[in-house]
């Protein structure tokens, strides 16, 4: 999945560690389903993005996109999320 879009501007929130922005968004999606491969792009989707601070086993990310389930929370893998407010 691809996610490009522009924030809101003031929709930033920083929270103990959390933070959430807003804005609106393309998404490119392609994947596997039991009948073959999926590809579509969606224009104009609204979403909300939130973090937690932290290294692999402890941050996290959350992709929720109007109009379809969650996506997350996953904790990272590798890296680090840092959050400054």
């Amino acid at each position: 999945m691809h996610v490009q879009g522009r924030v809101t501007p003031g929709s930033l929130s920083i929270t103990a560690g959390v933070a959430t922005f807003s804005g609106s968004a393309t998404i490119h999606v392609i994947g596997r389903t039991s009948s073959g491969i999926f590809a579509t792009t969606l224009y104009d989707v609204p979403f909300t993005s939130t973090q937690a601070a932290g290294g692999a086993g402890v941050a996290w990310h959350l992709l929720e996109v109007s109009g379809l389930p969650p996506f997350g929370p996953e904790k990272l893998i590798a890296g680090h999320i840092t959050i400054w407010p």
